[in-house]
């Protein structure tokens, strides 16, 4: 299961949609608040989150969900400053992996690979290789 967060509603719809056809199941959010929210009450296996949100901004978020969970975390920017700035930033508030937008979904899903295997032992290697391939 994986939260996506972006205050932009196209961009969790198309992520939300690609990563649905490629076997995650998959819950949106627009805001910092509304993603604790579904964060406590979804419990998700990865969190993608934008940098610029309206309540709280991805950074922030990120430390709040590291407080009280180590899920991968991939933090995405448009660039509202220097791209080394911002992931600097996200890798600082405990975020495990940076994407600049715009960015190819493929490279979103291989990303999200990679992770899942490091992060989740449990998992057959096989499964995770798997993913995308339906």
């Amino acid at each position: 299961k994986v939260l996506i967060v972006d205050d932009y509603h196209v961009v969790p719809v198309l992520i939300a949609n690609y990563l649905d056809r490629s076997g995650f199941a998959t819950r949106t959010a627009s805001n910092g608040l509304e993603a604790l929210e579904k964060f406590q009450l979804e419990e998700p296996e990865l969190l993608i989150a934008d940098t610029n949100l309206p309540d709280m901004n991805g950074f922030e978020l990120t430390r709040r969900v590291r407080a009280i969970s180590n899920i991968p975390i991939v933090i995405m920017s448009a660039g509202s400053g220097y791209m080394g700035d911002d992931k600097d930033a996200a890798i600082d508030s405990g975020a495990d992996a940076f994407l600049m937008k715009p960015f190819d979904l493929v490279d979103l899903l291989d990303e999200i690979k990679g992770l899942l295997a490091r992060t989740q032992p449990g998992v057959a290697c096989r499964e995770v290789a798997n993913i995308g391939k339906s």
